[in-house]
This record gives C-alpha cells, sequence and structure tokens, in this order.
C-alpha cells in the first residue's frame, strides 16, 4: 500500500501551483532566494517579501529550476507523504482509539491542504508539524523525556514558518526542563537551541526589513537605512487581521467592528459545514477536556493537560487576531481530540469493532486519497501529449503565465555606480507577476537602490 500512497502523491506533487499567492509573490520570493542571499530592505520593493517564511528559502534548495529551466515545488508533497504513511503506520499498527484519531486527523487535513501539495505555500508545513508534535504528546506520554530533541527543535523551527503558531514553543521549553538538569544549564540549552533554530531567522528579518519580528511594528529596535516605514508596516499588520476576518473589505473598516459584528460576517463567509463544526468543538474544548480530567482523574497524564494549553492558546492567539482557518487547522483538529478522548475509559471494551473501523476507514481515506489525485492528474495530463512527457516533467508553470497576456511597465533605476537596472509592474495593479523579475505589483516612486546591484538592497527615500 506504501508504494501505492507514494505513486499517488507523486501526481499530486508533479501538478501546477493550485494556491493564488504562489504565483502573487511565494514564487518571486524562491527566485530572489536563489538569486542573492538575503537582500537590505527587499520588503520596500514588496512589502510581502518581508513574510520571512523558512518556506521560501527550503523551496528555493528544492526548486530544481537550475536542473529542468522550470520550476518544481516537492516540499509540501514530500512532507505530507512522511505524515501520511507516518499516520498509517501508527494506526495499523495500533489498532486503538489512538489509531483512528490519527486517521481521522491525517483525512481532514488531507481535505484543507491538498490543493498547495504543489505549491510552495506557507501554511501547510507548520501545521503539519504542528499536529505531529500535538499528536505524538497525546499518543506517547514518555516522548516529551526519551524524544526531547525532536519536540524541542521542531518547536523552534515551526515559528520560522509562521509565528501565530508561536505557542508551540511551550512543548520545546517543557521538554528542557524535563531533562532534569541545573537551572543554569537549563538557560543556557534555551539559548542555544534559540540560537541555532531561531537567531538566523531573526537575522533575516533583521536584513528583509529592519525589523526582529515582521511585521509587528513595536519591535523595532534598529535604525537601518533600508527599515521598512513604521507606517506600512503597521498598515500590513492590519491588511492581515482584517482579510482574515472580511477578506477584500477595507481594512479600517473591518477593524472598526465589534466581534460580534465581523465574527458573524466571518461565520457566514466560512460556507463549508465541516469547518464549522470543527470550530465549534475546538471552541468548547475546555468543556470537553474538563469532562475527560472529572472521568479520569487518576489516569490524567500532563501530556493531555500540556496539548490542550498549547492548541488551546494557539486558538485564542488565531480567533483573535487573523482567524483565517488555513493558518491553524492542525490546531483546530487538535481540539477536536479531546471529545474523543473521554471514549478512551470505555473504548477497550470493543477491540474487534476498532479494528474494523480502522481497517474500512482507512481504504476509505485511501480511495479519497486516490480518487482526488486522480481527478487533478486527469484535468492536467489533457494538455500533454504522451503520458512519460508528464511524468518527466510537468506543466510549466510560466506556460500558465503567458497564457493571460499580462501587459507590463517598466521603469529603470540607477546604482549608485550609475549602472541602469530594469524593474516591471504589472500595469494592472495588485495582480500576480512571478513572470518578470525584478518585479513588484506596486512599484513605490520614492524606492532606491543601495549601490551597486539588486544585492545591495533597497531604501524608502523620506
Amino acid at each position: 500500500m506504501i508504494f501505492f500512497i507514494i505513486l499517488i502523491q507523486l501526481l499530486y506533487s508533479v501538478g501546477i501551483p493550485k494556491n493564488y499567492d504562489s504565483y502573487l509573490y511565494h514564487i518571486n520570493a524562491i527566485q530572489w532566494n536563489e538569486k542573492f542571499s538575503a537582500v537590505p530592505g527587499l520588503a520596500n520593493l514588496h512589502d510581502r517579501f518581508g513574510f520571512n517564511s523558512s518556506q521560501f528559502v527550503l523551496s528555493a534548495a528544492f526548486s530544481f529550476n537550475d536542473l529542468y529551466n522550470q520550476y518544481i515545488f516537492i516540499t509540501n508533497s514530500l512532507c505530507f507523504l512522511i505524515l501520511i504513511i507516518w499516520i498509517l503506520l501508527y494506526s495499523i499498527h495500533k489498532k486503538d482509539l489512538f489509531g483512528i484519531i490519527a486517521l481521522l486527523f491525517g483525512y481532514y487535513f488531507f481535505y484543507q491542504y491538498y490543493a498547495d501539495f504543489s505549491s510552495p505555500s506557507t501554511d501547510l508545513i507548520p501545521n503539519l508539524l504542528f499536529g505531529y508534535l500535538m499528536l505524538k504528546l497525546i499518543f506517547n506520554a514518555n516522548s516529551i523525556y526519551n524524544k526531547s530533541l525532536l519536540y524541542i527543535a521542531l518547536s523552534f523551527f515551526i515559528i520560522t514558518f509562521k509565528i501565530s503558531l508561536i505557542p508551540i514553543v511551550i512543548v520545546g521549553l517543557i521538554s528542557i526542563y524535563y531533562q532534569k538538569q541545573n537551572f543554569t544549564f537549563l538557560i543556557k540549552k534555551t539559548i542555544l537551541f534559540g540560537f541555532v533554530f531561531i537567531l538566523p531567522w531573526i537575522i533575516r528579518n533583521v536584513i528583509l526589513t529592519g525589523y526582529l519580528i515582521y511585521p509587528l511594528a513595536s519591535v523595532d529596535v534598529f535604525n537601518f537605512d533600508w527599515e521598512v516605514s513604521k507606517n506600512s508596516v503597521v498598515d500590513i499588520q492590519k491588511w492581515i487581521n482584517s482579510w482574515a476576518r472580511i477578506p477584500f473589505a477595507e481594512h479600517t473598516k473591518v477593524l472598526s467592528l465589534s466581534f460580534k459584528e465581523w465574527f458573524t460576517i466571518w461565520w457566514e463567509n466560512n460556507s463549508l459545514i465541516r469547518n464549522k463544526v470543527i470550530f465549534i468543538i475546538s471552541t468548547s474544548a475546555p468543556i470537553f477536556f474538563s469532562l475527560y480530567y472529572f472521568l479520569n482523574k487518576k489516569e490524567v497524564k500532563s501530556n493531555i493537560l500540556i496539548s490542550f494549553i498549547i492548541s488551546y492558546l494557539t486558538f485564542l492567539l488565531w480567533l483573535f487576531t487573523a482567524p483565517d482557518i488555513r493558518f491553524v487547522f492542525a490546531c483546530l483538529l487538535i481540539l477536536c481530540v479531546y471529545p474523543l478522548l473521554i471514549l478512551k475509559k470505555y473504548i477497550y471494551h470493543f477491540d474487534k469493532l476498532i479494528k474494523v473501523i480502522i481497517l474500512f476507514f482507512g481504504m476509505f481515506f485511501f480511495y479519497t486519497f486516490f480518487s482526488v489525485g486522480y481527478k487533478i492528474f486527469i484535468d492536467e495530463f489533457r494538455s500533454f501529449n504522451k503520458f512519460e512527457n508528464y511524468y518527466y516533467l510537468p506543466k510549466d508553470v510560466y506556460y500558465i503565465k503567458f497564457n493571460r497576456g499580462l501587459e507590463f511597465n517598466s521603469y529603470e533605476y540607477e546604482t549608485t555606480s550609475g549602472k541602469k537596472i530594469k524593474f516591471f509592474e504589472p500595469k494592472k495593479g495588485g495582480v500576480q507577476c512571478f513572470d518578470k523579475f525584478p518585479c513588484s505589483w506596486k512599484i513605490e516612486n520614492s524606492l532606491h537602490l543601495r549601490g551597486n546591484s539588486l544585492q545591495d538592497g533597497f531604501y524608502i527615500k523620506q
């Protein structure tokens, strides 16, 4: 079965990117990572280039552009493949309630993110790692002791992909604490892991934007000439929060609404019944956790408490800042685990039934996994004359762009040595433009080059 899963996942990974933001700025950001080191003030050219997700660096390392002369984005697909194999092997081996929970997590995670398998989107990997750590913690109370390096490394690594998942660092800090060493050594070890996993990301933030964490204008300790203006940082933060609540609406108006006002609109806009049910269960997680605690007073493990605190803190941070489902979907799924844990005490009387459920649901999951992938494959295969052409190399994303007939304005900027460098901007504002380089959907008139090349970066002349 694992062989067929790998084969099917290949159908997803060689597809064209289906995430709108990938064409808007993801691929462009990857191009900057391929061609240059971190560019000072790159966020001045395009504010989204300041979104310093480790996904862009990872995708640049594995885009295979030099080999095939076109982009292939496999990181999301490969990570999901590893997760799904782990889930299937775990559920088949355990054949218990935890096996059912693992399959349910994989099934709903798949439906949320399968369109991102062939894209360098920034939501899948951090959510996958978050879900994996929380599931492993719930399934095995001792794992936080004997797999401490895993919890420390991944929890620190996750926030370099998505800062909204920052409560996950708690599990890494607890894992360090559980090593039972003297306090001074623990502090040194925490700082060491911070230097290894977080410091390079922070340094890159500073180079790209001038801020330790972007876009947080309040965390401003430097005064570099390439620093993005505070007004611009505040503005993009408002857009992130407002867009997650009510897309396409003017951010000042959205952020002036009360919680009840914007939440009502947000709820209506989320049309998927599945996601609404998941949200309701997630909101009610404290009730289910309390019930679980009451029914299992003598058996409560600290691992369940830790997973609940981390997940619910993440949920609250998400809800009151930028509540887009895709940002923290794995967290919502973990919060849906606690109602099932209530059954843990009573379900062992139905071992045979559990095995049958795992078998049939596993087969159903496999069928869904195959049918969705096959449909995507067939839709894209129509543009190829031979199967082997598709198998060897998928459709080039540039082909999609050229078919749009997008027109560009071009501008020449002068370096400090007098050299002219041409920049591109779509004639129609706010659209995708990755097929030109360097490009931004809107180039500020006050943009200036800092030196003799693009590597020297940009600044905005006040």
